[in-house]
C-alpha cells in the first residue's frame, strides 16, 4: 500500500493537485505494481514564509527575483 506525501508551497489549486495525484497514481501503478485503490496521496501546503532553502525563505526567494 504506497503512501505518498506531497509537500508544496501554497498556491496550486485543487484541480492542479487532482492532476498531480492522478499522475503519481498511474507512476505507482506502471513502475511499482500498486493497483490505484491502494494508492494514497497526502498533500500539504506550506506559506512561502515558512519554507526555507538554503537560508532563506521562499518568499525571500521570490522577492529576490
Amino acid at each position: 500500500m504506497p503512501y505518498v506525501h506531497v509537500q508544496l508551497i501554497e498556491g496550486r489549486d485543487d484541480e492542479t493537485k487532482r492532476k498531480i495525484g492522478l499522475a503519481i497514481t498511474e507512476a505507482l501503478g506502471t513502475y511499482a505494481n500498486a493497483p490505484a485503490e491502494t494508492c494514497s496521496i497526502v498533500f500539504q501546503d506550506f506559506n512561502a514564509n515558512h519554507w526555507m532553502s538554503g537560508g532563506q525563505t521562499i518568499a525571500d526567494k521570490r522577492k529576490a527575483k
